[in-house]
């Protein structure tokens, strides 16, 4: 029974019967949704079974459907239900998460398969903002610093699928189109990436005119650009150009300076400033730059996290001075550096050892004091639905509130109200599961169950008003691609091979 064996596992609800092929030893990397094998891995000689070929219709094509009300049904557990908590599973890699500069009740959140999602309770809640936008995932969000109604993101997926490229919203996100088509990939681009231009604003135009977008370098295995790219729009982001391929600035970060329109940029071969609107950069700060910010409500200011220290310019990168003295993550990878826009003095910073080494440590870090000193910020994530997995943290502040700012927590999103020092669950809403099969038992339509690509999977004894992970793979969650509920003690999940 080496191919085919049954596991047993008692629940304080159900006892669940796994049934799966060798489930692999991999650790602490969720499976990507579009990498799954379609190889024929069935018994040699006769012995596989035909797979029928049904016609199966679209859901909206059956009787009643554009007629019915659909509601969204997230993975929500009985405590965060007896407590009056939405809910939300989360369940795909984040890759980008912002503030409306105009507006604090304004956030949006990127995956990298699951599209994008926003809040309009200052990250509280989230809810799917997707209209317009064909490619699967979003990063390198951006909204107008002087207009919240426009929105600049980064349409990505596992491949480069023709739908990616840059999305424009001029409504708030509640919809957009796209401006300019990118056979990019981007779906662990983690960058900020996206630059408006502070200083371009136009009131008879109704927001900043100037934006720029540096695109990815980096070549997956399935593809990619390797050729720097800096393009810039004139007109809001409806149309762009291509302003320069110079190889220092390949996949840099970029900021524009809010009062000058200065474009600074940094990378592995250093931190750069444009003062010519992109055609060409001085080099500012040598050595490799981890993380760059230059935040709206600060002009002339320039922040840069590099190994050794944390570094800040207040002459507009003339000159950095050295400011970080304990604490701060020097032995790692100190970067995603953010400050706070209402509060200068509040930072936060990422030890991303993930995409330093591959090592699956994320431990995020606060300053009050303008980044002298630094501590590790707490993680309070129990009443999330899925387990944790280290992941890049994207981090965004509330533009006039130095207290609350959002963070990722693996595969869900975080929320402080204590400027970073402790980061707690607020995914409600974010339903960006990846099932693979849902099943009803016959005789008591209040025993459900759904096999997960990513997590597992989950059950229900309610008919779905609160749900349980089941926790049957390794540590981090698993695969599965079946499930069915054969009594009420007894649950199948069917997992690949």
């Amino acid at each position: 029974m080496k191919k085919r064996s049954a596991f047993m596992m008692v629940s304080t609800i159900l006892t669940m019967a796994m049934a799966f092929s060798g489930c692999s030893q991999e650790r602490n990397a969720v499976g990507d949704t579009t990498y799954e094998s379609t190889e024929n891995t069935s018994a040699k000689g006769d012995s596989s079974v035909p797979i029928p070929n049904v016609d199966q219709p679209d859901a909206l094509d059956l009787p009643g459907a554009m007629d019915a009300n659909w509601t969204a049904v997230p993975m929500t557990t009985k405590f965060q239900h007896d407590n009056g908590i939405q809910g939300g599973e989360g369940g795909q890699w984040m890759l980008y998460i912002t503030y409306s500069y105009t507006d604090g009740n304004i956030a949006y959140a990127g995956s990298d398969v699951a599209g994008m999602y926003r809040s309009k309770d200052s990250g509280v809640t989230w809810e799917p903002c997707t209209v317009g936008i064909r490619s699967s995932g979003a990063t390198g969000i951006e909204v107008d610093p002087t207009n919240a109604n426009r929105v600049l993101l980064v349409g990505c997926n596992s491949g480069p699928f023709d739908e990616n490229g840059l999305y424009l919203s001029t409504d708030g996100g509640d919809s957009f189109h796209r401006t300019l088509p990118m056979k990019i990939v981007g779906y662990r681009d983690f960058r900020p990436q996206i630059a408006w231009d502070m200083s371009s604003y136009e009131e008879s135009f109704g927001g900043c005119k100037t934006v720029y977008w540096s695109r990815e370098t980096k070549i997956y295995h399935n593809g990619g650009f390797a050729e720097t790219a800096l393009y810039r729009s004139n007109d809001g982001g409806e149309n762009w150009e291509l302003v320069t391929r110079d190889e220092k600035l390949a996949g840099a970060m970029i900021f524009c300076d809010p009062k000058s329109g200065d474009l600074y940029a940094g990378n592995e071969n250093g931190t750069f400033v444009s003062k010519d609107g992109g055609k060409s950069f001085e080099l500012i700060l040598e050595g490799e730059c981890l993380s760059l910010d230059v935040v709206y409500s600060n002009p002339g200011y320039v922040y840069v996290t590099k190994q050794d220290a944390f570094y800040v310019s207040n002459d507009a990168g003339k000159s950095f001075s050295k400011v970080s003295e304990s604490g701060y993550p020097s032995s790692g990878n100190p970067s995603h550096l953010r400050v706070s826009p209402a509060d200068h003095n509040y930072m936060l910073l990422q030890d991303d050892m993930l995409s330093r080494s591959g090592e699956y440590i994320s431990e995020t870090y606060f300053s009050h004091d303008g980044g002298k000193t630094w501590k590790k910020s707490g993680r309070h994530d129990e009443i999330s639905f899925i387990p944790y997995n280290a992941r890049q943290n994207s981090l965004a502040w509330h533009p006039t509130d130095r207290n609350i700012c959002l963070s990722f927590g693996g595969d869900y999103i975080l929320r402080s109200m204590d400027g970073g020092e402790n980061f707690n669950w607020s995914n409600s809403g974010f339903n960006g599961g990846s099932f693979t099969r849902l099943s009803i038992n016959v005789n008591n339509p209040d025993l459900m169950a759904l096999a997960n690509q990513d997590y597992s999977g989950s059950f229900s004894t309610d008919g779905g008003k609160t749900w349980k992970y089941a926790q049957f793979y390794e540590a981090w969650g698993g695969w599965s691609y079946g499930a069915y509920v054969v009594d009420e003690q007894t649950i199948i999940f069917v997992c690949r091979d």
